[in-house]
């Protein structure tokens, strides 16, 4: 997430473990105004994992609304960006979502 700088001071990754099913992905965010983490995704919550652009506005969108995020933002950046509906990834875009985060 080197897309937020300093606007995040650490990022963990929690694997499963039994008895847990495999497969949890949870990303909460904790703000400084805040110390209450708040949720950005839940996979089984929202049935399956968020695109990459997806997720960088949810988490810009609770850190640094006026963040600009460049080509993910494209031309049409707002800082009342709406909520896109939420689609079931296909699995070659998972592998990717997992590298990408280091879950492999």
């Amino acid at each position: 997430m080197t897309t937020f700088g300093e606007d995040i001071n650490s990022l963990t990754l929690i694997p499963s473990r039994p008895p847990a099913k495999g497969g949890a992905f949870l990303v909460s965010v904790t703000t400084t105004t805040s110390s209450c983490p708040v949720t950005v995704w839940d996979r089984v919550a929202q049935e399956g994992f968020p695109e990459i652009k997806e997720l960088k506005q949810k988490i810009r969108d609770l850190l640094n609304p006026g963040k600009d995020l460049g080509r993910v933002d494209g031309a049409k950046f707002s800082t009342t960006t709406a909520t896109a509906a939420v689609d079931p990834m296909e699995d070659d875009d998972a592998e990717e979502a997992r590298k990408f985060f280091g879950v492999m």
